[in-house]
């Protein structure tokens, strides 16, 4: 298979590609955020804002953007790497800092259930 010659991909393409993937590499951060501000706040109940949004929701949209940061190196390769290199690390390291995140929250501490099994009574802390 031979390699892809540098300039394969437009350079514009690869700038907004790039871009986006980024914004879907800290959706994940964001949607917890809500979530959980949301739920303090009582603006969302502790059941969709941390049991859905932040600990259902989110870690699927991590997922994809594992997906978008590989093929965002990919993009990268094929539009020149030594101009996009940096955003392209970038996207992996979020995605990567948030999925050890996730993997964190729920090895942390064992013996206590995780918020996403006990939402409800999370309405009682946060009042």
């Amino acid at each position: 298979m031979a390699a892809a010659r540098p300039g394969a991909v437009s350079r514009r393409f690869a700038d907004l590609y790039l871009h986006a993937a980024t914004l879907i590499a800290l959706a994940p951060a964001l949607m917890v955020a809500v979530g959980w501000t949301g739920a303090k706040f009582g603006l969302l109940s502790a059941e969709f804002g941390l049991g859905v949004m932040a600990y259902q929701w989110a870690p699927h949209v991590a997922s994809a953007s594992v997906a978008a940061g590989i093929f965002g190196v990919i993009v990268a390769l094929m539009a020149g790497f030594s101009r996009f290199w940096v955003r392209a690390l970038l996207v992996i390291v979020i995605t990567t800092l948030t999925l050890l995140a996730y993997v964190w929250e729920r090895q942390a501490q064992p013996w206590a259930p995780t918020l996403s099994h006990s939402s409800a009574a999370m309405v009682h802390e946060l009042s």
